[in-house]
C-alpha cells in the first residue's frame, strides 16, 4: 500500500507540472514565434550586454549591499582584496598576496598600479578606512558587526595593511572576500552621501542609475589591473515578475539572467535553442526546514493548548525525525527540479573542502515515521477524536515555493499530523522567523561558502531575543554543537577543521534542528550571442568581465 502511495503521489507531482508547462509553452510559441527567426531584432546592434535582474538593489556601496543582486552587482563596481574560487577557497584579487605573521596578525600586500574610477591611486589608506568604517556609527552598517574580532586595521605602508585579530580566528579569510573597498578621500566623513555618489574599484564602473525606470548603466574601467574588461558596457535592468523575464529573454530584449530562473521555466528555455543557452553548475544554496524547538509557552496550564502540544512535540527529536523520513525528497528533485538539485546532507554543500563523504541523506520511510511518532506518545487518535497534533509550515506566496510547501503538507497530513500552511509576503515572513513565531518554515542559506556559518545558525549565543539579533532562530541548545563550532572556528589548519565540522554535521543529522533538503543548480539564462561565460557556483558576476558579445546585422558579426 505504501509503495502505490509513493507512486501516486510521484505521479501527481509529474502531472501537474506537465500540465503547466504545457499551458506556459502553448502561450510562448503561439505569440511568439516569430521571435525563434529574428532573435537579435529588438536588441539594437551594439556592444551592450542586456542583463535583468528581479529586484532594485538597496545599495551598490559593499558596506551596505545585503541583497544577493545589489551584492553581486556591487562587486563589478567594487574590488575585494580577495575572491572565492572554484575551489570554494579564497585567491588573489585586489591583493597580491597575504602573510601570517602569528596567529593574530596579517599582512595583505596590494597590487601596484591600482586605481579608483575617479583616476586617484587604491592605497593601503583607502583599505583601513574600508574595514575601519565599518565600525563608525555614522556609517551605520549593517555589516558592522561581522568584522567584530579585528582589533586593529592599519596602512603600514602605501601598499601593506596589517590586520590584528582579537584572537586566531579561521574565516577571517573568506571574510575579506566579501568587502569591496571604497575610497577614503571619496567617503571620509560623507559616508552616507558616499553610499550614493558611488565611486568604485572594480572592473566596471556606474556612470546612470535611474530610479524611475529601475536601470543601470556600467561601463568598463580601463585603469583596471587586469588591462580592461572586454565588455566595455552593461546595461542592468530591474523585471520583477519571474514569467516577463524569460519572455524579455526569448523577445531578444535582454541578453542575460543569473541565478533567478526556477527549473519549471527550463523546459520552456529548452525550446528555443537556436536564442537561448541554459548553463548551470551546482548551487551554494541550502534548502532546509527549520523547527522552532522552544517548547511550550505555557507548562504549568491544566489542559494543554494544541499551540502547546504542537510545540511539545517539536521538541522531541524522534517527531522531528518523523517528519524528516515522511518527506520523498528525492521525488521532489525529480520532478518538480528536473535533476536540477543535488540531496542535502548537511549544510556544507557536496564537493567542499570541508565536506565529508560519510555523510548519508534521511530516506523515504512512512512507516518507520508513524513508528517513531507513536513511541513519542503522539498516537494517531483516530476518526472523529482528533490527529496527532497540529502543525503550521509558514511559506511565501513564490508559487513554486508554495508547491513544494503543499508536499510537505500533505506528507505530514498523511502521517496523521493535521498541517495547513502560512503565507505571508518574504518581509512579514522575515519578522515572524526572527521573533520565533513559527513552527516550521523553509528557506534557504545562500551561499554556503565559510563553514562557519555554523555559529551563526546552530550556535547557542545566536538564539535571537528581543534586543538581540542572531540566526540560531529555531532556539538550537546543544553544548556539543557549540564546543565542536567554537574549535573549528579558532583552528587554520584545515585538515582539523574538516574533521570538525565532519563531527558537526553527523551530530545534526541525529539530532534534526533542520531537515536538510537539497542543494539547486546555479542557473544562467543567456543568448547565444554571449560568449566566454561560466556559471560561479557563488553566483558571482565576476565573469562579466571575460564575456564577448557576438552581434550579427545584415553583413555579419559586428
Amino acid at each position: 500500500m505504501i509503495d502505490s502511495k509513493k507512486r501516486l503521489h510521484a505521479s501527481r507531482i509529474k502531472d501537474k507540472l506537465i500540465f503547466l508547462l504545457q499551458l506556459v509553452t502553448l502561450f510562448l510559441l503561439s505569440v511568439f514565434s516569430a521571435c525563434r527567426c529574428h532573435p537579435e531584432a529588438s536588441l539594437k546592434a551594439d556592444n551592450t550586454l542586456h542583463v535583468i535582474v528581479s529586484s532594485s538593489p538597496e545599495s551598490l556601496d559593499p558596506r551596505f549591499a545585503t541583497s544577493a543582486v545589489a551584492s553581486h552587482l556591487s562587486e563589478l563596481i567594487f574590488a575585494s582584496l580577495f575572491v572565492i574560487g572554484e575551489d570554494l577557497l579564497p585567491e588573489s584579487f585586489l591583493a597580491k598576496d597575504i602573510e601570517q605573521i602569528n596567529p593574530v596578525t596579517y599582512l595583505v600586500h596590494l597590487r601596484p598600479n591600482l586605481f579608483f574610477h575617479d583616476g586617484t591611486p587604491l592605497t593601503a589608506e583607502d583599505v583601513a578606512y574600508t574595514f575601519s568604517s565599518l565600525k563608525d556609527p555614522d556609517v551605520r552598517s549593517p555589516h558592522a558587526e561581522k568584522f567584530n574580532y579585528t582589533q586593529s586595521v592599519q596602512a603600514i605602508s602605501e601598499h601593506t595593511i596589517q590586520f590584528v585579530l582579537k584572537a586566531p580566528f579561521a574565516p577571517f579569510l573568506t571574510d575579506l572576500c566579501s568587502l569591496g573597498i571604497v575610497s577614503k578621500k571619496h567617503c571620509q566623513n560623507r559616508s552616507q552621501q558616499c553610499r550614493h555618489e558611488i565611486m568604485g574599484s572594480g572592473p566596471y564602473r556606474l556612470t546612470q542609475f535611474d530610479k524611475v525606470t529601475d536601470t543601470l548603466i556600467l561601463q568598463a574601467q580601463t585603469q583596471w589591473f587586469e588591462a580592461g574588461p572586454l565588455l566595455p558596457r552593461i546595461e542592468v535592468r530591474v523585471v520583477k515578475d519571474s514569467t516577463t523575464r524569460l519572455l524579455e529573454l526569448i523577445k531578444g530584449k535582454a541578453d542575460f539572467n543569473s541565478g533567478e530562473t526556477s527549473p519549471v521555466q527550463t523546459s520552456v528555455v529548452q525550446k528555443y535553442p537556436e536564442q537561448l543557452i541554459l548553463k548551470k553548475t551546482p548551487g551554494l544554496g541550502f534548502a532546509y526546514l527549520a523547527m522552532n524547538l522552544r517548547g511550550p509557552k505555557n507548562t504549568k496550564a491544566i489542559k494543554e493548548s494544541e499551540e502547546d502540544r504542537t510545540r511539545r512535540a517539536l521538541t522531541d527529536v524522534r517527531v522531528r525525525k518523523a517528519l524528516a523520513l515522511s518527506i520523498d525528497i528525492n521525488a521532489i528533485l525529480k520532478y518538480k527540479f528536473h535533476g536540477m538539485a543535488t540531496r542535502a546532507t548537511g549544510l556544507i554543500p557536496p564537493q567542499h573542502w570541508a565536506k565529508s563523504q560519510q555523510l548519508s541523506p534521511l530516506l523515504y520511510d512512512p512507516i518507520t515515521a508513524r513508528s517513531l511518532l507513536d513511541q513519542a506518545g503522539f498516537t494517531d487518535r483516530g476518526p472523529g477524536k482528533g490527529q496527532r497534533f497540529k502543525i503550521t509550515i509558514s511559506t511565501s506566496p513564490d508559487r513554486f515555493r508554495q508547491s513544494i510547501a503543499l508536499i510537505y503538507a500533505q506528507n505530514f497530513r498523511d502521517l496523521g499530523i493535521e498541517t495547513q500552511l502560512r503565507i505571508k509576503d518574504f518581509s512579514a515572513l522575515y519578522q515572524d522567523i526572527k521573533q520565533g513565531n513559527f513552527e516550521i518554515f523553509s528557506l534557504i542559506w545562500t551561499p554556503v561558502v565559510e563553514p562557519d556559518l555554523f555559529h551563526w545558525i546552530f550556535h547557542s549565543s545566536n538564539i535571537p531575543g528581543p534586543e538581540k539579533g542572531g540566526g540560531n532562530r529555531g532556539a538550537y541548545l546543544d553544548p556539543i554543537i557549540d564546543e565542536l563550532i567554537i574549535q573549528a572556528r579558532t583552528s587554520t589548519n584545515l585538515e582539523i577543521r574538516k574533521v570538525l565540522y565532519e563531527k558537526i554535521e553527523m551530530r545534526l543529522l541525529e539530532t534534526l534542528p533542520y531537515i536538510p533538503l537539497w542543494f539547486e543548480d546555479e542557473i544562467v539564462v543567456m543568448n547565444r550571442n554571449v560568449l566566454h561565460f561560466t556559471p560561479s557556483r557563488t553566483g558571482s558576476l565576476l565573469g562579466l568581465r571575460h564575456v564577448k558579445l557576438m552581434r550579427t546585422n545584415s553583413k555579419g558579426p559586428l
